[in-house]
C-alpha cells in the first residue's frame, strides 16, 4: 500500500490519527489553523472526504462526523 500524506501527517494503514493544517493568519501574526482527523483503511479502495464547521457555527457536525468514524466504519 502507498504511503498516504496529508497536511505533513503521515497515517499507516490501519491507524486514526489526529492533527491540524494551516487555512489562515489572524491579525497579530499567529497561525489560524483547522483540526483533521484522518482514518485509514487496512485495505486499497475507495475513500470518504467528510468536511464540517465550514461557517463556524454548525458545530453539531463535528459530532456527526466523529459518530459516523466511531460507530458505522468498519
Amino acid at each position: 500500500m502507498a504511503e498516504f500524506e496529508i497536511a505533513g501527517m503521515s497515517v499507516p494503514p490501519g491507524q486514526l490519527k489526529f492533527g491540524s493544517f494551516p487555512v489562515g493568519q489572524w491579525r497579530g501574526g499567529l497561525v489560524a489553523s483547522a483540526p483533521l482527523m484522518v482514518m485509514r483503511g487496512t485495505r486499497e479502495g475507495p475513500s470518504l472526504w467528510v468536511d464540517a464547521c465550514i461557517h463556524g457555527n454548525e458545530i453539531g457536525c463535528i459530532e456527526v462526523i466523529r459518530r459516523i468514524m466511531r460507530e458505522e466504519i468498519d
